[in-house]
């Protein structure tokens, strides 16, 4: 260091040391607050979270600060410098510190905060050093700064209050006389005040934030058996347009629905909070109660956040009446995204055995594409340190990582008005592929305490996911979506290159294909696509298609496996005309989603891979036996709830309706294996060796008498009836097993005229798919797959 530089560094850590207030105190303006990790508490002109300073006029005159400096560095304390700028007397004034450098509209200094620690300068336009703050490490969303603004005395906030006078922390908490959950009878709720502290206690019983104009409590809260309540009235606000297709349009609910009582208090002193909100959730009395087989989720929050007509998340609003079809299907609110649309929970989550596991601050976003026009909504959850814990943490699966950032419930998209688990199921169907996937688990919702119908319990698919599930640092990951075209995450270069190979090299050679699989986990491909073909899945691959890489020197490309709510319904559908159609159809099977595709299949080591591996899945993932057992157990564990879920949203339209999706479910996954295995030989020719399935024996498709003869009811729990309508005459039956096994064989004399029926006694046999032949006059065969319940 030169001479001048060390006695301009002296004099400078002189003034740091000694002069700071004093000068200050003259000119009136200090800074007052200031935030080194801004996580969700203020958002900068362009929605970003950036870090910044507060100045404060503390004097009774306008101050003008043009000239003046900010700086995070004692050896360079005039790094940025004010534009014309004047301060009213008592005002505050706030500045970004975000690195981008701007003096027109909002300030942005061209230096950032670090949250570990730094000091903070305030000099003059003469160099006078004004007011400096030494190094303070805060955690995400906390300030500090002074208190009372001006003052002397410095606090760490934990209510950051950015352009408005700073908030002192509370020092009261307030507790229920009874924890949030289940009660069998009227509950007498009081609030708690630690100490003689003498405050006044108000509430609200509809979500709302506390305030001092709200109901005062006197003793204590009466909280009534819910079924002598009446329907909460949120649940008659419609959450989709009247314009909406009716397959999907909301309808009004029933009257008798269950329902749970939130409360919230909070402590006042001459009219000013003096402690945080108290939330409870309470389920009180109701027989529906008792019979509860799924977790329960409650969240409380502002009613307005959902519903109001600017702000609200569920409903079409403002957005709807400025542009009716701004989103997918129709437009809404629920169609907005990013932080600005992001609100404020209190989340209750209480296990099958009625406990409850989680009661915390949350924020929540609407989730999904076109499903956001849905009537009931998919929720975001999102956990900060901004609303208290920065995870989510409870074992909801019984694998994997059990901490989240971001948690799906979700509606079960395009399914809502089907089944409510044809992804959840597919997910489970496929688990032993290894993919990276969702993992599933159905719970019933409450919101503001009106009941909200069934929901599924998600992983969402984001950095985070990556870095819990497989250990990848967001700063290595890459992941892309539709062809590559967006970016989710890091970058695309090494795609695109691979894509770019591909096109100008024929992977019939195998020294391009080899090379393809420096770039790709082509086994992951072959599974991930054996398994979107499987279960039928239309809009796809030019839409719900992700994959991602570890950028690193051996991180190569796979696929994510998700959104399959459109599955396991058309049985007859060719995934392999699908993939291969070069008609360029703009959605949802375009040119660019099937190129990879298309190109590996001239490669003879991928179309042999590509068979055995569909063998292999045959015989073992997709056996009828496995999945059908999958499904009944799915179908299973939402039977007890459906009814209140259909009375509440009127979707399906009956109890027996969801039962005859669910034997379409079942008809589809005991069929699918034959069927996709006949397409499958069709597709690659007799060059190709594929592994008989004993189950099979004939099976296809008879498109002249496709419904000449039917098994009614399928699925069966005693008898099966054999109903024609043409003239039938059957010899004998077989029922063969999904291991290819004869169970039982019987001869039979039977003739009847049309619509007569045969009865088949299949009472003895253990639940699951099977395949009944018929031997009918002249020795022709016919095949029907059925399944057997408990």
């Amino acid at each position: 260091m030169n001479i001048s530089g060390a006695i301009a560094c002296s004099l400078l850590l002189t003034a740091i040391l000694f002069f700071p207030a004093p000068y200050s105190a003259q000119t009136g303006v200090f800074i007052n607050e200031f935030m080194a990790s801004n996580g969700f508490t203020l958002a900068d002109e362009d929605g970003d979270f950036e870090d910044w300073i507060e100045l404060y006029n503390h004097s009774d005159d306008t101050v003008t600060v043009e000239g003046y400096y900010l700086s995070d560095s004692d050896s360079n304390p005039y790094q940025w410098r004010f534009p014309s700028v004047s301060m009213a007397p008592r005002s505050f004034l706030l500045v970004f510190a975000s690195g981008k450098n701007r003096t027109e509209g909002e300030l942005h200094t061209n230096f950032k905060i670090s949250s570990e620690g730094e000091p903070l300068l305030l000099s003059d336009p003469d160099g006078n050093l004004l007011d400096h703050i030494p190094p303070a490490s805060l955690g995400r969303d906390l300030s500090y700064g002074r208190l009372p603004d001006g003052g002397a005395d410095f606090e760490t906030f934990e209510r950051p209050s950015p352009g408005a006078p700073n908030l002192p922390n509370f020092e009261l908490s307030l507790t229920w006389s009874h924890p949030s959950g289940f009660y069998d009878d009227t509950l007498s709720l009081e609030v708690i005040v630690p100490g003689e502290n003498e405050i006044e206690i108000y509430f609200t019983i509809n979500g709302d934030l506390p305030g001092s104009d709200d109901s005062l409590l006197l003793s204590s809260i009466e909280l009534l058996p819910t079924e002598v309540l009446e329907n909460n009235p949120i649940i008659e606000i419609p959450t989709n347009s009247s314009s909406s297709p009716p397959w999907y349009r909301w309808r009004p609910p029933g009257d008798d629905l269950p329902r749970a009582h939130v409360v919230r208090a909070a402590g006042f002193k001459d009219g000013e909070p003096v402690t945080d909100v108290l939330t409870g959730t309470f389920f009180v009395g109701s027989e529906y109660f008792t019979h509860l087989e799924l977790p329960v989720f409650s969240l409380v929050l502002e009613e307005g956040d959902l519903f109001d007509h600017y702000r609200g998340l569920f409903v079409p609003g403002n957005s709807y009446d400025e542009n009716p079809w701004e989103g997918a299907w129709s437009g809404g609110n629920f169609h907005k995204r990013g932080r600005e649309w992001e609100r404020e929970t209190h989340l209750f989550y209480f296990d099958e055995a009625f406990e409850k596991q989680l009661d915390q601050k949350t924020g929540i976003r609407i989730h999904g594409g076109g499903s956001r026009s849905m009537p009931s909504k998919s929720i975001r959850l999102y956990a900060r340190s901004y609303y208290g814990e920065d995870r989510i943490r409870h074992d909801f699966f019984e694998e994997g990582p059990n901490e989240y950032h971001r948690l799906l419930l979700r509606n079960s998209g395009q399914d809502f008005v089907r089944t409510m688990y044809i992804d959840g199921l597919t997910h489970l169907i496929v688990a032993p592929m290894g993919f990276e996937q969702q993992r599933y688990r159905p719970a019933i919702l409450f919101i503001n305490g009106a009941y909200w119908g069934l929901i599924n319990i998600r992983d969402r698919i984001d950095k985070y996911y990556f870095q819990s599930h497989l250990g990848v640092d967001e700063d290595h990951l890459d992941l892309l979506e539709f062809g590559g075209f967006t970016i989710v995450e890091g970058e695309r270069d090494d795609y695109l290159e691979m894509m770019e190979y591909v096109r100008n090299h024929s992977l019939e050679e195998e020294m391009h294909f080899r090379m393809v699989e420096e770039w790709m986990d082509v086994e992951n491909f072959i599974d991930y696509y054996i398994a979107k073909m499987f279960i039928a899945t239309y809009d796809w691959p030019g839409n719900n298609i992700r994959f991602w890489r570890d950028r690193s020197e051996n991180g190569k490309w796979r696929w994510v496996y998700f959104d399959n709510d459109d599955a396991l319904a058309d049985l007859y559908f060719n995934p392999y005309n699908h993939l291969m159609d070069s008609t360029n159809n703009p959605w949802p099977n375009p040119l660019w989603s099937t190129e990879l595709f298309r190109n590996l299949m001239e490669s003879e080591i991928f179309r042999s891979r590509f068979v055995n591996a569909i063998n292999r899945h045959l015989a073992d993932t997709f056996d009828p036996e496995r999945t059908i057992s999958l499904a009944i157990e799915t179908a299973n564990s939402l039977r007890t709830e459906m009814s209140h879920h259909i009375e509440r949203w009127g979707f399906p339209e009956s109890v027996d309706q969801w039962e005859q999706f669910n034997m379409e479910v079942l008809e589809f996954l005991g069929s699918r294996s034959c069927v996709f295995l006949e397409m499958s030989k069709e597709f690659f020719g007799e060059d190709y060796q594929f592994d008989s399935l004993g189950y099979c024996i004939s099976y296809v498709k008879d498109e002249a008498n496709e419904n000449s003869i039917q098994l009614m009811p399928n699925p069966t729990r005693n008898h099966l009836h054999v109903v024609a309508d043409i003239p039938l005459s059957i010899q004998s039956y077989t029922i063969v097993n999904a291991a290819g096994k004869q169970i039982s064989q019987k001869r039979v004399t039977h003739s009847s005229e049309t619509g007569e029926k045969y009865k088949v006694d299949v009472s003895g046999l253990a639940p699951g798919w099977y395949l009944l032949e018929l031997v009918l006059n002249k020795g022709m065969r016919e095949y029907f797959p059925f399944v057997k319940t408990d």
